[in-house]
């Protein structure tokens, strides 16, 4: 996972990502859900609302733009 800010934009991301190595007999993995719950506070406590983007790759973003 990896997480960055863009204090410009107002926006937050987190990035998640997963590599399965192959096995005998398995050479090529498909991605495995992995359920994350995320919750973000702004400055004075109260909570952010996030966007979800599910995708069938090894990569999905989370980000909200605080307003």
């Amino acid at each position: 996972m990896v997480s960055s800010y863009d204090a410009e934009a107002r926006t937050f991301f987190l990035k998640f990502s997963q590599e399965i190595p192959p096995t005998p007999g398995q050479p090529t993995k498909e991605p495995t859900l992995i359920p994350v719950v995320v919750g973000l506070l702004d400055s004075s406590g109260k909570d952010i609302t996030l966007s979800s983007v599910y995708h069938d790759g090894t990569q999905q973003t989370i980000s909200s733009s605080s307003d």
